[in-house]
């Protein structure tokens, strides 16, 4: 991808239950509608809820340019990189933790180039 942004995305917790909850999650949001393995930003958008639907991507102010390249789980830490267009692009992943799990005591911090 041209103009790319390469970003790691730390999301540390308050409890191993809790990032273990994160990261099945993740796994769970990166599907796609027939149920395989997607690392598309739109598939975790839809799946989460953040995004009604799949027509609704084009339309909605989150922009789903791009991938989750990796995730793994590490004791109270779920660690992320993302390749996307421009930016980071953390907006969709941050409202699909916020929709779906209580912020106190989560922490994301990332680094993008």
């Amino acid at each position: 991808m041209s103009n790319c942004c390469d970003t790691n995305i730390d999301i540390n917790t308050d409890s191993e239950k809790t990032a273990k909850a994160i990261y099945d999650k993740l796994e769970q949001w990166l599907k796609d509608p027939e149920g395989e393995p997607n690392s598309w930003l739109g598939c975790l958008a839809v799946n989460s809820g953040v995004i009604a639907s799949y027509d609704d991507i084009n339309k909605s102010l989150f922009l789903c340019r791009g991938n989750v390249e990796d995730v793994t789980l590490d004791g109270k830490s779920v660690h992320m990189f993302t390749l996307t267009a421009w930016e980071p692009m953390l907006e969709v992943i941050y409202r699909a933790l916020e929709k779906n799990f209580d912020l106190d005591g989560i922490d994301i911090i990332y680094f993008a180039e």
